[in-house]
């Protein structure tokens, strides 16, 4: 009873915290609380998909629960985004629970409330956006995307106010990118973006600041062989399009001045201004890459696992492009963990543990970013 006293508690309070002011559409630079979190990691599970940074927290969702739930950061303490006193918190009768008919995809955060894509299994293919309440109490449908149809894949981010999403094909059948765009205050979705290339199954978007970056990996021939990549700015105002970066088909990030993204073997920098390339780490193999508060975090696991290499070596590193020599990194423990991602406050994974009886448990830990620094930290379970 306790701890539901205490979930209750701290959902009122994030409650009558929703009419913060937010920075101006047109800012340069990052906006909390409006712009997209290009910290998350893109390539994970649902667990990483759905994880958003609020004022004082995160909002994410259990996978193994189907619950939504808020994690304080004040409080340390993770709860059910349900304020039903009485709630046991396992049916649909609850504000956070989540049916197995539901997938949930691209958390955002924006504006007090909670934004999210939801495809539903037993009723139609149609993807559409919904939007959540801070204390979880109405859920409210803002409209559909596009239907989900044959071996069609989809990529999706939301910023100043707008989702954006990348609908293509997964194989050769099927030639092109369509790039939709809906406001999260409702209205008829809208193409904004095409190429006729043909779809290599991976499409990336990303923002920062006034630009939507769309990052296209393609074949260069329809038998499926000389696989490439090119990187696009679009700007979310004027509409106009740029070619960024040709040759580049793994993961990227993205600041108001710099493309960073990985060769296969190293981590270069790319100056929009000056058009020179800076080579920042080594990690001898492909990685996965999030920027947040000026620092870039790269996780291994892609090289580990292309290669087959030994999972003990697995590490997440961070690192500053101003001076990268003095990148720090701390193993990720478990078995067969994910990384969800890191904000400049924490690290935060997913992680799985295997006992002496050979049963797996899982949890949601984060590792913060000054014990980082200072080599004196451990993984900590976000507490229930």
């Amino acid at each position: 009873m306790l701890k539901k006293i205490i979930g209750i508690i701290l959902l009122v309070c994030l409650f009558a915290g929703c009419g913060q002011e937010v920075t101006a559409q047109d800012s340069p630079g990052y906006a909390a609380g409006e712009d997209h979190q290009q910290f998350w990691n893109r390539f994970g599970s649902t667990d990483a998909w759905c994880f958003t940074k609020a004022e004082e927290g995160y909002y994410y969702f259990d996978s193994e629960e189907r619950l939504i739930r808020y994690y304080d950061l004040k409080a340390e303490t993770s709860v059910p985004l349900c304020g039903q006193p009485d709630c046991d918190h396992d049916s649909e009768d609850c504000n956070a629970y989540i049916p197995f008919s539901v997938q949930l995809d691209c958390f955002q955060y924006y504006k007090g409330n909670l934004y999210t894509l939801v495809t539903n299994r037993d009723d139609s293919n149609d993807l559409c956006v919904y939007r959540i309440s801070s204390d979880g109490a109405t859920r409210e449908k803002v409209g559909t995307l596009f239907s989900l149809e044959g071996n069609a894949g989809y990529s999706c981010i939301m910023h100043r106010g707008y989702v954006y999403c990348a609908l293509y094909s997964g194989g050769l059948s099927r030639d092109g990118v369509h790039i939709y765009r809906m406001a999260l205050s409702g209205g008829a979705p809208e193409i904004i973006y095409t190429t006729e290339k043909r779809s290599g199954g991976s499409v990336k978007l990303n923002a920062f600041g006034n630009s939507l970056y769309i990052h296209h990996s393609y074949f260069t021939d329809g038998s499926g062989s000389g696989y490439t990549g090119e990187l696009h700015r679009w700007n979310i105002h004027d509409g106009e399009s740029e070619l960024v970066h040709d040759d580049i088909w793994r993961d990227y990030a993205v600041d108001g001045s710099n493309l960073y993204y990985d060769n296969g073997t190293q981590i270069v920098a790319y100056g929009f201004a000056s058009g020179e390339e800076t080579v920042l780490a080594e990690p001898g193999m492909p990685v996965y890459l999030g920027y947040a508060e000026g620092s870039l975090y790269y996780d291994n696991w892609c090289g580990i696992w292309i290669s087959g290499g030994d999972y003990s070596s697995r590490a997440i590193t961070v690192l500053d492009p101003a001076n990268p020599a003095e990148a720090c990194s701390v193993h990720l423990e478990g078995n067969h963990s994910e990384w969800i991602g890191a904000d400049g406050v924490n690290l935060i994974a997913r992680i799985v543990r295997k006992d002496a009886a050979g049963d797996y448990s899982s949890g949601v830990y984060m590792y913060t970013f000054d014990e980082m620094l200072t080599g004196h930290g451990e993984w900590k379970e976000a507490v229930r």
